[in-house]
């Protein structure tokens, strides 16, 4: 039985560091397009006073939590991305509760009615939500162009950002399972094209693409 299932017409968006999904939620936004962005989500669920706050607090101790009393993310990431056992545990810890919340609100009455609506993640596939979204769309770009976007976005040397990528899903992986496969490997209106591109062919007539 799907835990998850949801009466909205739900998408996941995906793709590994630095491919510019986040720059594909912001075009489909413009185009009017609702976009859950769970990484939003999951941070509203780490503040002070929730299940999930206590429960990282717990398990990986004050020395994440920032003077202001919240967790420092920069931190916790520092400690859990170079090792695998502590990511698994964040991630026992996070990823239900975030699945819940999107199920949620996907299923409130601000989406269950929508005609289209994206949940951008990282971990559509890792997280087996292609088995209750509708499908799934992966934007990709050659690993070089990843590489020098996180460096200049993230002030990061490119070995850091190699293995922030080799610590993800393959990409090759990510679209034997897509069901739209977005190339940005050029401009925004580039991939813009190819995102109206695939609402009109799978969504006739819900959409202009006038915007």
């Amino acid at each position: 039985m799907n835990e998850y299932r949801t009466a909205a017409n739900a998408w996941g968006l995906t793709g590994g560091i630095g491919s510019g999904k986040s720059m594909a939620a912001d075009i489909l936004r413009r185009l009017g397009i609702p976009v859950l962005d769970m990484d939003r989500l999951a941070a509203g669920l780490m503040v002070p006073g929730t299940v999930v706050y206590r429960e990282i607090v717990g398990a990986f101790g004050g020395g994440i939590v920032g003077t202001d009393g919240w967790i420092d993310r920069r931190r916790l990431a520092a400690l859990v991305f170079s090792d695998r056992e502590r990511l698994r545990l964040l991630e026992s810890i996070v990823h239900p509760a975030t699945l819940q919340e999107t199920a949620r609100r996907l299923n409130g009455d601000a989406l269950r009615t929508v005609p289209l609506v994206f949940v951008e993640s990282a971990i559509v596939f890792e997280a087996s939500m292609d088995d209750w979204l509708k499908g799934v769309a992966v934007v990709t770009a050659p690993l070089e162009t990843r590489i020098r976007r996180v460096m200049a976005r993230d002030n990061a040397s490119a070995g850091d950002v190699a293995d922030r990528i080799a610590a993800q899903m393959d990409d090759s992986r990510r679209t034997s399972g897509a069901d739209a496969i977005w190339h940005n490997d050029t401009n925004r209106e580039t991939l813009r094209n190819q995102i109206i591109d695939t609402i009109c062919g799978q969504n006739s007539g819900m959409l202009s693409a006038k915007n």
